[in-house]
């Protein structure tokens, strides 16, 4: 695009959404402004496009007050506002850590309902839904749901899902269960995410039921749908987990195994726990399971090594340095090697000392070393 604008090559507004969409996905909010000056000073004509990309890259970083703005901005200049533009916003209040994050997004969404300019379509409920599924707010979630149903008649999987989450977060399996039953009853087919929402409302309800209730799901049947998966056995799991039985999570470990369903970092976090939870902790089993999982090639994640931090004492920690190095390498190297030349027990070391407020996000993974 640079090159375009030295050697004079007109530039298309389509090309330029295409550029501005790209950094809006990556919440590059300041690059996107940056390009839009350029832009403009190819004297290309700016459209509704390209102020979306900017209230996306707004919302991608979780600053709402600049996706209003830039709104706000884009109805001055008499430009066409679409539903995109606003759910944009939505998504904005959603992703910020406003306190009162979700009465903002619901704001936003009755003002598209009571605007003519562009009406809420099921992604701008649905996020909206799941904002409210996300802190276990079931009147909430169900009241959006109903009100989508008014706006838009038809029913969608996502919302349904959504209002599903929510009574499984508030640990509410009743509730659940009707909206499993009601998702039949509306003719929707249920997908993986419905039948993880559910199980995991019974296994928060009842975490002894958790898995005679994944056999009444097992025995209806997938039709064709990739089902059971990593995270329903994280979720089967969990309890196991929480009170330190590390026999039965194995034991659904080689359980998962039998369904053909690959490991991932978040079932490794459910032995990992369980050895940290385990009276006595089981810090050798743990470390253990930590160098196999890395030898075969296993992802991992803040989850795992926090989970790893907490089956270790102080004094383990210093012993078995080398088991975070897998870890480490992936988090650490990419902001030291360019510029500067640490060994990995270097790097090690750092991890030790800092290890709770890098899990925790207290300190940004790219501080380096201090030797």
């Amino acid at each position: 695009m640079l090159a375009m604008i030295r050697d004079g090559i007109r530039l298309e507004s389509l090309a330029c959404a295409v550029l501005l969409g790209s950094w809006a996905k990556t919440a590059e909010v300041a690059r996107v402004e940056a390009w839009m000056g350029r832009i403009r000073t190819a004297e290309v004509g700016l459209d509704s496009i390209a102020y979306t990309a900017l209230i996306s890259a707004s919302s991608s970083a979780g600053d709402a007050e600049r996706a209003e703005a830039v709104l706000d901005e884009l109805r001055a200049l008499g430009l066409a506002v679409n539903v995109v533009s606003h759910t944009a916003v939505v998504q904005a209040h959603l992703k910020s850590r406003h306190p009162e994050r979700l009465t903002r997004a619901q704001r936003a969404v009755e003002r598209m309902l009571e605007a003519a300019e562009a009406q809420p379509n099921a992604l701008t409920f649905g996020l909206l839904i799941g904002g409210f599924a996300s802190e276990g707010h079931v009147a909430e979630a169900e009241d959006w749901y109903a009100r989508m149903r008014c706006s838009l008649r038809d029913v969608d999987l996502v919302a349904h899902n959504a209002v599903i989450n929510a009574s499984a977060r508030a640990g509410d399996l009743v509730r659940a269960r009707l909206w499993w039953e009601r998702l039949m009853l509306a003719d929707l087919q249920p997908d993986a995410t419905s039948h993880n929402t559910v199980l995991e409302a019974a296994t928060r309800a009842a975490p002894e039921e958790g898995e005679s209730f994944f056999a009444d799901l097992s025995a209806a049947g997938f039709h064709g749908m990739v089902w059971p998966t990593e995270v329903t056995f994280a979720i089967l799991m969990r309890p196991s987990a929480e009170r330190g039985d590390l026999e039965n999570v194995d034991r659904l470990w080689q359980q998962m195994l039998s369904f053909g369903v690959r490991p991932q970092a978040c079932n490794l976090w459910a032995v990992l726990s369980a050895c940290a939870n385990s009276k006595p902790p089981l810090p050798d089993t743990a470390v253990q399971r930590y160098q196999d999982w890395v030898r075969q090639g296993g992802s991992t994640d803040r989850h795992v090594v926090s989970a790893l931090r907490s089956a270790l004492s102080t004094e383990k920690r210093e012993v078995y340095p080398a088991c975070f190095l897998p870890v480490l390498q992936s988090v650490f190297l990419l902001a030291c090697s360019a510029s500067c030349h640490y060994s990995l027990r270097e790097i090690a070391q750092h991890f030790a000392r800092h290890g709770d407020a890098l899990t925790s996000g207290q300190m940004s993974p790219h501080e380096k070393p201090k030797r």
